[in-house]
């Protein structure tokens, strides 16, 4: 093993689970691998007693499990413990990625001056040593505290000056500072640019694969035709970002949630309780790609999103349907075996053919939709 090995997988790790999508240090792509990069790097870490390479290691365990993916048998640093280590061995750019850790932590629990006091912490530092990157990283997410205290222009400026940064080091526009303006802009009045933030990031996201960043902009989609007096469009836009972000197994970002949670109580004194709850169970059922094309194609033109048809699922198998519906349940490959009486490779076989006819990409998504394909339990 080799240093410049270790590098190489820090950076391996990087790209497969941010997909480009730089700016939102939210890991959303190919998660599959990390595990297995993580454990090398820090193997060859501790094999070299390379203090940066077990920093970096630690740093991107902390990162992926702060938004869901666990790995036994691999150690779990607090983020105070990452911000120590960095420090002691004078890794100003690991700082910075701990203070941002710290801020998320605060943004999560509601305390937003514990969120600001560290993230300028580290737009102090990013200035002084020269960071760029940094630098717009820390100021797109105090733009992330801006927004849920109401400073909607003050957010606005931020995530202006961290898209500039970007633009400067040659990454384009990055698709969650496109979708953050989008509401800057809907708070200001202004429809029509908040709907083409939403789009501009809807087709980015898209284009990189990043599932949550469409879900994301699906919910943005609900606030604009709330705003502009669509109710029933706007539940079934928030019920398809819903639906979506369910299935990936994740939730509406903290940042946005007042500013989602302001239209859509809108449209739902607007609409009505009761049709307001169908709509939005109505878009559940869309899969995230409809939905998507539904949005880009009329929810941002102010046309009315039409419901989603009723289309019969693709024919399983007898053992197909068993293996699914247990699947849905929460049943692990072995437990399905078990209860089947078969082999625990022909029971995961039989999933991801199940998987495959009916175009989903994981045990989550075929739980949130089992109701839809006649796989949950009677009664349910």
């Amino acid at each position: 093993p080799t240093r410049a090995r270790g590098l190489l997988l820090v950076s391996a790790t990087e790209l497969a689970a941010f997909r480009g999508d730089l700016a939102s240090n939210r890991p959303a792509g190919d998660l599959g691998a990390v595990g297995v990069w993580v454990r090398e790097c820090l193997a060859i870490g501790q094999q070299l007693a390379d203090d940066e390479l077990v920093f970096a290691a630690h740093g991107l365990l902390g990162l992926v499990r702060e938004f869901g993916l666990h790995m036994e048998g691999l150690p779990t640093p607090s983020i105070e413990d990452e911000l120590e280590t960095a420090r002691r061995i004078g890794h100003t750019w690991g700082e910075c990625r701990a203070l941002e850790g710290l801020a998320r932590r605060a943004l999560r629990a509601g305390d937003l001056g514990t969120a600001s006091a560290r993230l300028n912490e580290a737009v102090r530092l990013a200035r002084a040593t020269g960071d760029t990157w940094s630098l717009a990283m820390a100021l797109n997410e105090l733009g992330d505290v801006e927004r849920p205290r109401g400073a909607h222009p003050r957010a606005g400026a931020l995530y202006e000056e961290s898209l500039g940064l970007f633009a400067e080091l040659g990454l384009g526009d990055q698709p969650t500072l496109v979708h953050n303006l989008g509401y800057v802009a809907l708070a200001a009045g202004d429809r029509a640019g908040a709907a083409a933030r939403f789009t501009q990031a809807l087709v980015q996201f898209r284009h990189l694969g990043e599932e949550r960043g469409m879900a994301e902009c699906l919910m943005g989609f609900g606030a604009v035709a709330a705003a502009g007096g669509r109710a029933a469009d706007a539940a079934r836009l928030f019920g398809a970002g819903e639906g979506a972000l369910e299935a990936l197994g994740t939730e509406l970002w903290p940042a946005n949630r007042p500013d989602v949670e302001r239209w859509l109580s809108w449209a739902r004194n607007s609409l009505g309780a009761a049709a307001f709850a169908r709509g939005r169970a109505e878009g559940r059922l869309l899969p995230l790609e409809q939905a998507t094309a539904l949005a880009l194609g009329r929810g941002a033109a102010g046309v009315a999103v039409p419901r989603p048809a009723r289309q019969e699922a693709p024919r399983l198998t007898p053992r197909e349907r068993e293996v699914a519906q247990l699947a849905a349940q929460g049943r692990t490959n072995r437990e399905i075996a078990e209860a089947l009486v078969i082999i625990e490779k022909t029971a995961a076989n039989h999933l991801q053919h199940v998987l495959d006819k009916l175009d989903l990409r994981s045990r989550t998504q075929l739980a949130a939709r089992a109701a839809e394909f006649g796989l949950a339990p009677p009664g349910t």
